[in-house]
């Protein structure tokens, strides 16, 4: 029996377009009334989840930066927040300099030197929050105050950056930390999180505290970071377009050209 459905937003519940079909909607909302929990887990920022809140209305806490933010529904009370360890964040701040294209998360607001423009995006498009400075270092100087700015994470971008900063923090220089190496389109970009912050970790924590098993959970994603909660839940979905990574690690993938995948595999689950 499912219990709990926890899906991931980009390329999963989220069409190109940036938004959720009326179909998987409403797919959720039949979940809801049968008695079925719902959560969000994003690798994005509580910042940006929060517009799809009131949308999915999830019935327990959202997890947001794969595990390193965990906030209620209403925003209000923060569960979890876990962050990277301020030696870390100096040093690799001191090794990217301005060499660099990188991007520093202060709680829910990110500096970078330059803002990287998304296919069919503006430069002048920039989400809230996102704060572009003539350096970045001198910025997370200025945040600190007494006590350390909080860092839940570093996305670093292109491949020759992420090549020197795998290079240049070897395993046992990235304590309280997880280099993950991804790629999008024909974009590599290195992403640095805490280590809690995976998904299936968080997703597990939840679940735990909410008192459901990995049997009654039914996770659907589509990208390496979704691997460890497709994984642990009882039933992993992963989308048509998946990585492999995420197949690999999936116990079903939907098909090529099927309608709503979304809301398919819920009532498939559900009826089941």
């Amino acid at each position: 029996m499912i219990r709990l459905l926890a899906l991931d937003l980009d390329d999963t519940l989220l069409g190109r377009d940036g938004r959720i079909s009326p179909e998987d909607q409403e797919a959720i909302d039949e979940a809801k009334r049968r008695g079925v929990h719902v959560t969000i887990v994003t690798g994005r920022r509580w910042l940006s989840t929060r517009e799809y809140v009131p949308l999915v209305r999830p019935t327990l806490p959202v997890i947001c930066y794969c595990g390193a933010k965990v906030v209620d529904a209403a925003g209000e009370h923060v569960k979890e927040f876990h962050l990277l360890p301020p030696d870390l964040v100096e040093e690799l701040l001191e090794f990217l300099s301005n060499r660099f294209l990188y991007g520093l998360y202060i709680d829910e607001e990110i500096f970078t030197h330059a803002w990287l423009s998304l296919p069919g995006r503006s430069p002048e498009e920039r989400p809230p929050g996102v704060h572009v400075v003539p350096s970045v270092p001198a910025a997370y100087e200025a945040r600190k105050g007494r006590e350390p700015a909080p860092v839940p994470q570093f996305d670093v971008f292109g491949e020759e950056a992420t090549e020197a900063v795998l290079s240049a923090f070897p395993l046992e220089r990235r304590r309280g930390a997880r280099f993950i190496p991804l790629r999008s389109g024909k974009m590599v970009y290195l992403k640095v999180l805490p280590e809690p912050a995976e998904k299936g970790q968080a997703l597990a924590r939840l679940c735990q505290w909410a008192g459901i098993a990995p049997q009654e959970v039914m996770a659907m994603g589509d990208s390496p970071l979704d691997e460890g909660m497709l994984r642990w839940a009882g039933i992993g979905v992963a989308m048509p377009w998946a990585s492999e990574r995420a197949k690999q690690a999936a116990d079903v993938v939907m098909n090529h050209g099927e309608p709503h995948v979304v809301a398919n595999a819920i009532r498939r689950y559900l009826e089941g």
